[in-house]
């Protein structure tokens, strides 16, 4: 989800950021005034929750993680990874549960809140406790994401409930034993210097070399590039989602493990869509890989995630299970050479829109069950990006289609949704099926009409 200018070996070397970490930051200095890497996560807990304990609990997590004490400075122009010995992290404490409707009431502080600049000198995370009702209550938590990703926000709200459960006993410490993310700074530049890395930077630039041409979606002119963004959520029925884990471990489809399986046919629906919406054959996704190659690295928070250009070419007969093969091909080949960060430069671009795959479903607060929402700040790089994700420990789907909304008009961003879920349907009644058949964006009712349609035509050429 970066849209930067290419990152210098010399910037690179000046600064102690990771390249991804200098690519958020070169991002944030293009668009000053936008949110873009604001990470919004909002907890619902199915339970009451102590604002005290609470505190404590995150001021220990704090102590605990360098990358939340992480600050960034500039020295002669080049930006500087600080983290300061303490930050202090009162929770703010706000009870809407007094309001008429509590619900209303959150969604507005959520609204007014979620588009907050962080002053990089000083603390990048925003957090508070909302009183819903006495038995339930939302713990907000936003970071930049020079300090963590996604995988991140699921370990903070881990080691979160961990503590919280802890100082309920009495039993909470001022600092945790975490693991730190300066490991994986010290980890980057080492294999900076390996001949991995120089492998992989030779891939990246001959695969990246030809250019892509622009997508012209619905036949509009190609797009300008924009920051303006909206949500469009979408939750998959339970059918839906059995039938898509029935078809991950079909042979021929399974790739090493069910989540992988998942992630490759995601990323060939999503490239259907393109080609279909946009007539272009040449397609690229950047696809989000989390890029914890190592057990510690698993349990740290901190910003790791790499973007990876998958680039396909769909072919006149391919069929939904050909070009599942292709993407799985590409894909494979690409996770073998995830050392160097490619970034997507606005005049060069690395890939047209952008998928994230996520199986990271929340566990329990301190028992009590959790519902989390990523909240979209309304400013985007993409003119299109694809989360899919579980939000509940019950294993319920949601897809969020982030579409740039000067492209898009509210009506477009419904249709758009429909035209996945009719492509994804197609898929699931026959995964040999040409991705090229005619009609597949349509309604049943639309292609009750053109059959309808043709069926008179016929009968007046046969009336002559």
């Amino acid at each position: 989800m970066m849209t930067t200018p290419s990152d210098s070996a010399e910037s690179y070397e000046q600064s102690n950021l990771t390249r991804s970490q200098l690519l958020f930051w070169a991002g944030q200095r293009l668009q000053p005034e936008a949110p873009l890497y604001n990470m919004v996560g909002l907890y619902t807990i199915s339970s009451k929750v102590e604002p005290a304990h609470l505190e404590r609990a995150f001021q220990t997590l704090v102590n605990s993680s360098d990358a939340l004490r992480t600050t960034i400075e500039e020295r002669a122009g080049a930006p500087y990874l600080k983290v300061v010995p303490w930050l202090d992290c009162a929770m703010e404490y706000v009870d809407c549960s007094r309001a008429a409707d509590a619900e209303r009431e959150l969604v507005v502080w959520v609204e007014g809140r979620r588009r907050i600049l962080f002053d990089m000198t000083k603390r990048l995370f925003d957090c508070a406790l909302l009183k819903i009702s006495d038995e339930k209550f939302a713990c907000y938590i936003n970071n930049h994401q020079i300090i963590g990703d996604a995988w991140a926000g699921y370990l903070i709200h881990q080691r979160l409930s961990e503590l919280y459960a802890l100082s309920l006993e009495g039993r909470l410490e001022e600092k945790a034993a975490l693991p730190p993310f300066r490991a994986y700074v010290e980890y980057e530049r080492e294999v900076r210097r390996s001949a991995r890395y120089r492998k992989a930077e030779a891939y990246w630039k001959d695969k990246l070399r030809e250019p892509l041409e622009p997508v012209s979606l619905y036949g509009s002119e190609p797009p300008t590039q924009t920051v303006r963004g909206a949500r469009t959520p979408c939750r998959l029925d339970a059918g839906r989602v059995r039938r898509l884990r029935t078809l991950a471990q079909r042979e021929g489809v399974f790739v090493g493990t069910p989540d992988l399986s998942l992630f490759i046919i995601f990323a060939t629906l999503l490239f259907v869509y393109l080609h279909l919406v946009s007539v272009t054959s040449r397609l690229s996704l950047g696809v989000m890989h989390h890029n914890r190659v190592t057990k510690a690295f698993a349990e740290t928070i901190g910003m790791f995630m790499e973007v990876l250009p998958l680039r396909i070419e769909i072919e006149e007969g391919d069929t939904f299970m050909t070009l599942t093969r292709k993407v799985a091909a590409e894909a494979l080949e690409s996770f073998k050479n995830v050392q160097y960060t490619t970034g997507n430069p606005i005049r060069h671009k690395s890939y047209q829109a952008t998928l994230n795959y996520i199986n990271a479903p929340l566990s329990t607060f301190n028992g009590a069950e959790v519902e989390a929402e990523w909240i979209h700040t309304g400013y985007q790089n993409e003119i299109l990006d694809l989360n899919v994700r579980q939000f509940n420990p019950r294993g319920d789907w949601i897809l969020e289609f982030d579409f740039d909304c000067d492209l898009f008009t509210a009506d477009e961003q419904l249709g758009a949704v429909e035209h996945f879920l009719r492509i994804l349907d197609a898929l699931l009644d026959d995964i040999n099926c040409p991705v090229n058949r005619p009609g597949m964006l349509l309604s049943e009712t639309q292609r009750q009409r053109l059959r309808a349609l043709e069926n008179e035509a016929c009968l007046d050429f046969a009336r002559g």
